[in-house]
C-alpha cells in the first residue's frame, strides 16, 4: 500500500500538506492530490458498492415481480430445468418412485412419479404457497403438462375463497361423479394416453361448487403414475408471445 500510494503522490504534481488520514490503524500525512485521491476512492468505490449492490438487488426484485405479473401473464410453480423452482416443493416417498428421466416424445428431462398403479400415496410432490409467490386472485388458470399414464392419478389443490374459508379440490382421473362437501370436492378428469396439457379454471371451480370467487392458491399436490415437464399459474388463460417455447402448447396435445 505505501509503494502504491508513493507511485500516485510521484504522479501528482502540486498540492498543500494537509492533516493526518487515518483509516484502518493506518495514517498518512500526505500532501492534498494523495489525500483527495484516498477520499475518493473510499467513498466512491467502497460505499456506494454496498449500496448499489442492495439496491440492485431490491430494485430487480421488483422489476421482475412487475414484469412477470403484468407482462407475462403466468407464474411458474414447477420446472424440472430450473432448479431455484424444484428446490420448493417436498417430496414424499412411500413405496414409490421419484426421479429425473429423460422424455423421448418431448426429448426434454422430466419428473417421474411411479407407484402403485391403484394407489395415489406411494409417490407426491407437495409445494406450499406463500406470500412471495404473488399467486393471487388474478392468476387462477392452473396449467400443466403431465403424461398419462393409463393409471390411478390424483391432483389436489388447497385454495382460498373471496371469503377466507380454504377449500380442498381433489381432482382424479378414476373418478366418474362430482361430490361437494362443507370443504372439500371431488372432481372427476378425463386424460387421453400420453401428453396431456391440463388447464384448469379455479375460479369456475369455486363458483361451481361452493358458489363463491377464488382468492388465493394455498397448496398444491402432484401423486403418483405420471410424468410431469411444468406447473404454472395463468392470469388469462391464453399463451401470449412472452410465452418461452417450452410451456406452449404442442400440437398433439
Amino acid at each position: 500500500k505505501n509503494n502504491l500510494f508513493r507511485a500516485i503522490k510521484m504522479t501528482e504534481v502540486g498540492g498543500e500538506e494537509k492533516k493526518d488520514f487515518d483509516s484502518q490503524s493506518i495514517s498518512w500525512q500526505e500532501d492534498q492530490p494523495l489525500k483527495n485521491y484516498v477520499q475518493k476512492f473510499k467513498t466512491y468505490y467502497e460505499k456506494p458498492k454496498a449500496v448499489a449492490s442492495s439496491n440492485r438487488k431490491f430494485d430487480s426484485d421488483i422489476v421482475r415481480n412487475v414484469y412477470r405479473r403484468f407482462r407475462l401473464g403466468y407464474i411458474v410453480l414447477f420446472d424440472i430445468d430450473k432448479s431455484r423452482f424444484f428446490r420448493k416443493w417436498n417430496l414424499e416417498v412411500n413405496k414409490g418412485v421419484i426421479a429425473k428421466v429423460e422424455d423421448l416424445e418431448l426429448k426434454e428431462t422430466v419428473l417421474l412419479l411411479e407407484g402403485n398403479k391403484r394407489n395415489t400415496s406411494c409417490a407426491t410432490i407437495t409445494r406450499n404457497i406463500g406470500l412471495r409467490d404473488k399467486v393471487t386472485s388474478e392468476y387462477y388458470f392452473l396449467c400443466m403438462l403431465v403424461r398419462n399414464s393409463m393409471q390411478y392419478f390424483e391432483l389436489k389443490v388447497l385454495l382460498a375463497d373471496l371469503h377466507g374459508i380454504v377449500r380442498t379440490f381433489r381432482i382424479r382421473n378414476y373418478a366418474t361423479v362430482a361430490t361437494v362437501q362443507s370443504r372439500e370436492c371431488l372432481v372427476p378428469l378425463r386424460m387421453k394416453k400420453g401428453w396431456n396439457r391440463l388447464c384448469i379454471n379455479l375460479n369456475q371451480l369455486c363458483k361451481d361448487a361452493y358458489n363463491t370467487n377464488y382468492r388465493q392458491l394455498l397448496q398444491l399436490s402432484v401423486h403418483n403414475n405420471c410424468r410431469l415437464a411444468y406447473v404454472l399459474m395463468l392470469r388469462d388463460g391464453i399463451e401470449t408471445k412472452s410465452f418461452p417455447p417450452r410451456y406452449r402448447t404442442k400440437k398433439n396435445m
